[in-house]
């Protein structure tokens, strides 16, 4: 719930973002709300990882994977993100 919450106010911030856009608004307050928007939508990845993460964690041995499997499995999420 939380992460829907986070994407719909970042949905509202580009809609912001692209009024600013078509009415040529100053570039300091367009590359500001840019910033604000990359920001969120880190901070969206980075719960994201955490619930992947720990949803994994909790299900390794319910998947019968070997703590190097689990492992690799995390790195690679993490890589991806990054």
């Amino acid at each position: 719930m939380e992460l829907q919450n986070r994407l719909k106010r970042i949905e509202g911030q580009i809609r912001g973002l692209q009024k600013l856009v078509e009415e040529k608004k100053d570039c300091e307050m367009i590359l500001q709300q840019i910033s604000a928007v990359r920001s969120a939508l880190y901070r969206v990845g980075i719960l994201y990882v955490t619930d992947h993460i720990n949803d994994c964690i909790t299900n390794t041995k319910k998947m019968d994977l070997k703590p190097g499997e689990a492992i690799s499995r995390f790195t690679d999420v993490l890589s991806r993100f990054a």
